[in-house]
């Protein structure tokens, strides 16, 4: 049996999964791409639109409302930022930023747990 998916069901895939969750999951999807490039260059990335890319995965660097998630980067850490649903910092529910924040041990990300 063949089992795939047409362009229109990947898109609609698009209103199945919370806007969240796909937060979320280019979040990580992105700190695994900028691992990557700390294990090539030993040193981040200045910019998110430059990262390698991984065979098989999305390699979205926007959200799940599709803005370009925030990457700022500190002397061994960085983070990853969404503002959520209505674009602007705060808010709650929907509206809510999402913010990762890694710091960089032996060469690898490491999420920074609150």
């Amino acid at each position: 049996m063949y089992v795939g998916l047409t362009v229109a069901g990947c898109a609609s895939l698009v209103d199945i999964i919370p806007s969240r969750s796909m937060t979320d999951s280019a979040i990580v999807e992105t700190q695994v791409r900028i691992g990557m490039q700390l294990q090539t260059d030993s040193s981040l990335p200045q910019t998110i639109e430059s990262l390698p890319i991984r065979s098989g995965y999305a390699n979205r660097i926007t959200d799940g409302w599709r803005r370009p998630l925030i990457y700022a980067v500190n002397k061994d850490s960085f983070t990853l930022t969404s503002l959520g649903k209505d674009g602007l910092p705060g808010g709650t529910g929907d509206n809510a930023d999402v913010v990762a924040t890694f710091r960089i041990v032996k060469g690898k990300p490491e999420e920074v747990r609150p």
